[in-house]
């Protein structure tokens, strides 16, 4: 019994406190809003179109393409320069990120 206390502890230590987790999803949830309501405008485009006729179709779909091309180059964009920021934070100097 005295064995898992000493567990329990060691996992909280590793999962870091409550707080960190409430600045996350106060960052993740308006992202993931954002996503749903470019989802949402898609599909609206998609069922307002569906009626007009196939190029119409097409050409939405087409757009809706470009848009999440976008969407990824910018999330690829965000990632890299998260990685760089940690580095930059980890090593607390210009001079120490720049070492591989």
């Amino acid at each position: 019994m005295g064995n898992s206390g000493s567990r329990l502890g060691g996992l909280r230590e590793y999962l870091g406190d409550k707080e960190f987790y409430l600045n996350i999803a106060k960052i993740a949830i308006p992202i993931s809003l954002q996503q749903l309501i470019t989802v949402g405008i898609n599909l609206m485009d998609t069922v307002m179109l569906s009626s007009m006729g196939d190029a119409q179709l097409s050409a939405s779909s087409l757009a809706s393409q470009f848009i999440n091309l976008f969407q990824i180059f910018c999330m690829g964009i965000g990632m890299g320069a998260s990685v760089l920021t940690a580095r930059f934070w980890a090593c607390r100097t210009r001079k120490g990120s720049a070492r591989p």
